[in-house]
C-alpha cells in the first residue's frame, strides 16, 4: 500500500525472523509472520470442530452433572472451548472479566485451566441477574467447581476463592452539579 510499517532500524532487527518473501502471480510480495501459537506450538486453526467443543456435550451436560437436573441454562457454552481460547490468550496470571457470565462458564475455565498448568489466572464474572441467573445457575456453579461434585470429579474440586458481590442500579439523575 506504499505505506511504511518499520522503520528502517526495526526492518534490520526483524527482516530475518518477522518477515517472509513469496512469489505472487509472478511478483515478490513481503509478508508478516503471524506468532499466534497454542501451548503445544501450533498455530490455532480457524474452525474448531473438535468433539469437545460441542455446547451440548460439553456446555448443556456439564450443568446437568453439575445441577443434576435438566434445563439449567439455555445454550451454555462448551466448557473446553472457553477454556482453549483462555488458553490461547491468558498468562498464569491473568485476570479475565467477563462481563455477560450466563452460566459461569468463564469462570469454570478459568479455574480448570488453573488446576491443569498450576497457573494463578483470575475471573470476574458479572451479570444482571435476569431471571436469576447469577443467584440460581452462575455462582452455585461457582461454589460446586470449588467445593467438587461426585458426577464431574474430572472438572470439579479446585480450590479457590469467592467473593460474591450484589450491587444495584442508581437511579439517573434529572440535574447534574
Amino acid at each position: 500500500e506504499k505505506t511504511w510499517r518499520w522503520g528502517k532500524d526495526t526492518f534490520e532487527a526483524k527482516k530475518d525472523t518477522e518477515l517472509v518473501c513469496r512469489v505472487v502471480k509472478g511478483t515478490p510480495r513481503l509478508f508478516k509472520k503471524r506468532r499466534v501459537i497454542d501451548s503445544k506450538g501450533k498455530k490455532p486453526k480457524t474452525v474448531w470442530s473438535e468433539p469437545r467443543y460441542d455446547a451440548s456435550a460439553h456446555g448443556i451436560m456439564v450443568l446437568q452433572k453439575l445441577f443434576g437436573e435438566k434445563d439449567v441454562f439455555p445454550y451454555p457454552k462448551s466448557i473446553y472451548a472457553v477454556k482453549d481460547i483462555l488458553e490461547l490468550l491468558t498468562d498464569e496470571e491473568s485476570v479475565v472479566l467477563d462481563f455477560f457470565a450466563g452460566s459461569g462458564t468463564t469462570g469454570h475455565a478459568v479455574s480448570l485451566l488453573n488446576k491443569e498448568d498450576g497457573g494463578n489466572r483470575q475471573f470476574i464474572l458479572c451479570t444482571d441477574n435476569e431471571n436469576n441467573i447469577a443467584t440460581d445457575v452462575c455462582y452455585p456453579r461457582t461454589v460446586k467447581v470449588i467445593e467438587g461434585v461426585a458426577t464431574a470429579k474430572d472438572i470439579t474440586g479446585i480450590p479457590s476463592n469467592l467473593y460474591y458481590y450484589k450491587t444495584s442500579f442508581i437511579k439517573k439523575s434529572a440535574s447534574v452539579d
